[in-house]
């Protein structure tokens, strides 16, 4: 909380600055590939869009800049472009000086500016290598049919009936708290009453404690193989044909019963990009490893590797 209110107690430039700052300094491989800025009409590359320190700046520069820049940032250009060409001069100003200092060939400094452009050619060569991989349609259909287990789709309703944690005493006169064998045993009559053609709507509205899936009536929505949800709720999901009723599913706080509105799976058309995506990533992992297999590293002062000294701070 403390951080949030330094952070709204920012002036507007100020955080303007920073963020440009920090996207220098954000590793280049954790960054997303940014959409390009669209250019208004009626303006051409070449156009003179503003003068700093008396050089010209284009509008085609300027949009190469921009696009090369975290998403984040380029928010902050099209929220308000005069601001952020301000900061951009003032970048380049402050980057000057230090040239004009030789900062830049000063440790860590010299250190920290190889790194960076490091990182930079790194995800140069990973981005060309892999806009080389040719992707067949053979291979996309290929994978696509060894993995239609990951491609199943299922729309569920649900209920939840929570217990009382293990061991935890069941306050008296608290009808919503429920020991695990007595929410087992509603769970259980829950499922009766289902399979015996209840409304499921009424029995999510009866009997669910999860507010917001009720509110909903019962709705979890679509599931897929890839959601990080517990095995054995995939498992008890994608068991059921549309309309059936799983058995209770345990889980730490308490028991899903579910119904399954539809279920199907994903078409080949739907997945292939994805699936193109994929093939590759493999294909990069596989070039790395080649890669990393090809160096040759010696190891020539063992007492220096086996020091247990940590280096010193950085200034």
């Amino acid at each position: 909380m403390l951080e949030l209110l330094r952070i709204q107690r920012t002036p507007h430039r100020m955080r303007f600055l920073l963020a440009l700052l920090l996207s220098a300094v954000v590793p280049v491989c954790a960054q997303t590939a940014a959409a390009p800025v669209p250019a208004p009409e009626g303006i051409e590359p070449g156009t003179v869009v503003a003068t700093i320190d008396g050089r010209k700046l284009t509008a085609g520069e300027l949009r190469k800049f921009v696009a090369a820049l975290p998403p984040n940032v380029q928010q902050n250009y099209n929220a308000d472009k005069k601001e952020f060409v301000r900061q951009y001069a003032m970048l380049r100003r402050l980057a000057s000086m230090a040239e004009k200092a030789k900062l830049d060939q000063e440790s860590p400094h010299k250190e920290r500016i190889e790194y960076s452009r490091t990182q930079v050619m790194v995800q140069a060569q990973i981005d060309a290598t892999t806009a080389g991989f040719a992707v067949s349609a053979e291979e996309q259909e290929k994978l696509y049919q060894q993995n239609r287990e990951r491609y199943r789709i299922a729309r569920i309703k649900g209920i939840f009936v929570p217990f009382a944690p293990p061991g935890a005493p069941v306050p008296a006169g608290d009808a919503k708290a429920l020991s695990e064998e007595d929410a087992k045993a509603e769970a259980d009559e829950i499922v009766k009453q289902a399979r015996g053609g209840a409304d499921f709507v009424k029995l999510v509205k009866k009997h669910s404690r999860d507010a917001e899936s009720r509110a909903k009536d019962g709705d979890f929505g679509t599931v897929t193989p890839a959601m990080r949800v517990p095995d054995s709720i995939k498992l008890a999901i994608f068991g059921l044909k549309k309309g059936e009723i799983s058995e209770p599913v345990r889980e730490n706080s308490g028991f899903f019963i579910f119904k399954a509105e539809e279920t199907g799976q994903r078409s080949f058309d739907d997945v292939r990009e994805e699936i193109g995506r994929e093939i590759r990533q493999t294909k990069l992992q596989q070039w790395l490893d080649s890669v990393r297999q090809a160096l040759d590293v010696r190891f020539d002062n063992e007492a220096f590797f086996e020091d247990a000294a940590p280096l010193p701070a950085a200034k």
